[in-house]
């Protein structure tokens, strides 16, 4: 079958218009660690919607899970959304995190349901996270990019932090500034003294 050079541009564009129209974004699942003052990699959780960074829950707190963030690096105009680590704690997944920059504030980061941003609180922002390096990071309306987290400690409980976006930068209750990234603390290697007695 003979065809024609404008049958020919005609299925190259139908072509392309195909390949378009089904592009999909990438998506990258990834752990957040803290890093600053005390905190050497510890990974940031979930509790009843609020971000914690530690080893240990909160008193009383009813869902509680490890996350994996799933985030669009290409496009911060896309809310990060969590996916619970435990199969107990499946309704979690989707919720979008969210931080509030208005100015001077000092809050809690925290995560809401996609289908009741209502209820988010006054000042909340789901979308303009992006990344400086492998730092996470605030892409704010005017371009600039802020890397405002800190951790506030809880006081009843050793090992626990608050995770806190300061728009306001001074320190609160203890709060130390600290820096998300998506690569996890290398393990510790012994030195050779602890290798020896380990052989004992």
């Amino acid at each position: 079958m003979l065809v024609s050079v404008n049958t020919l541009s005609s299925f190259l564009a139908l072509a392309g218009f195909t390949s378009a129209a089904f592009y999909k974004r990438e998506t990258t699942s990834i752990s957040l660690y803290a890093y600053g003052g005390t905190l050497g990699g510890l990974n940031v959780f979930y509790a009843d919607s609020l971000a914690y960074v530690g080893f240990v829950s909160p008193v009383g707190a009813s869902v509680t899970s490890n996350i994996t963030v799933n985030e669009d690096a290409s496009d911060d105009t896309v809310a990060w959304t969590i996916t619970a680590n435990s199969t107990d704690a499946s309704s979690i997944d989707g919720m979008e995190l969210y931080i509030i920059p208005t100015n001077g504030s000092f809050a809690q980061v925290g995560f809401v349901s996609s289908t009741n941003t209502s209820s988010l609180p006054t000042g909340a922002v789901t979308t303009g996270f992006s990344w400086f390096g492998k730092n996470a990071a605030y892409d704010d309306p005017s371009g600039a990019l802020n890397l405002f987290y800190w951790a506030e400690p809880v006081t009843e409980t050793d090992g626990l932090w608050r995770l806190m976006w300061n728009q306001a930068g001074t320190p609160t209750n203890g709060s130390v500034p600290i820096t998300l990234k998506n690569t996890a603390p290398l393990p510790a290697t012994p030195d050779a003294n602890t290798v020896a007695e380990l052989l004992l």
